[in-house]
C-alpha cells in the first residue's frame, strides 16, 4: 500500500495531498497496530511533502527563510534542505540546500515565465520586406563595357573600389 501512495503523489500540490490525506483519514483506521503505524506514517510522510511544497511557494512568494521556518514551528537552518527536496527548487539547490541565491534565481525564473505568458499558436516565420518574390536562381555578375569601347568586359569583385583611369 506505501509503495502505491509513493508513487501516486509525486507531482501533487499541497492542497491535494492534504486532500489524499483527508480520504486516507476518512477510511476505516486498522485495528492492527501495525497496520495503524504503517498508515499513520505514510500520512505524516505526505503532510511533511505538502508541507515543504508550501513552503517553497512561500519562499517564491517573497517570504523569508526565517518567516518559514517561524510559521511551520522549525529551526530556520532546517528550511534550505527541506526547499532541496521539493518539485518547485530542487533544480536550484547546491549540496542539498536552496541558498538564498537559488531562491532569487527561481523567483527570476517565475517570473520570467509569467512574463512570457503562453507559448505562440504558429511558429514565426521570415517574411521579406521587398514586395516582390524572390526567385532561388543565382546572381551573375554583369559585364560593363567602357564608353571608347577599346577595352574589353570587365567585372568587379562586390566590395571593391572602382578605379580611376589616368589619361
Amino acid at each position: 500500500m506505501r509503495n502505491t501512495a509513493m508513487v501516486t503523489r509525486q507531482h501533487l500540490t499541497p492542497q491535494q495531498r492534504i486532500e489524499l490525506v483527508q480520504q486516507q483519514l476518512a477510511g476505516s483506521v486498522p485495528s492492527d497496530p501495525l497496520e495503524l503505524v504503517r498508515l499513520l506514517a505514510d500520512i505524516a510522510a505526505q503532510l511533511e511533502e505538502a508541507m515543504n511544497e508550501a513552503m517553497a511557494l512561500a519562499a517564491l512568494d517573497g517570504a523569508a527563510g526565517r518567516t518559514i521556518a517561524a510559521a511551520a514551528s522549525l529551526a530556520p537552518n532546517s528550511v534550505p534542505p527541506r526547499l532541496a527536496r521539493t518539485e518547485l527548487l530542487s533544480n536550484f539547490a547546491e549540496d542539498g540546500r536552496v541558498s538564498s541565491e537559488g531562491v532569487a534565481a527561481a523567483r527570476f525564473v517565475a517570473r520570467r515565465s509569467a512574463a512570457d505568458g503562453p507559448a505562440p499558436a504558429a511558429p514565426l516565420t521570415f517574411i521579406p520586406r521587398t514586395s516582390t518574390p524572390r526567385t532561388n536562381t543565382p546572381r551573375t555578375s554583369t559585364a560593363r563595357t567602357s564608353t571608347a569601347g577599346a577595352d574589353t568586359a570587365r567585372t568587379r569583385a562586390p566590395g571593391t573600389a572602382k578605379k580611376r583611369r589616368q589619361s
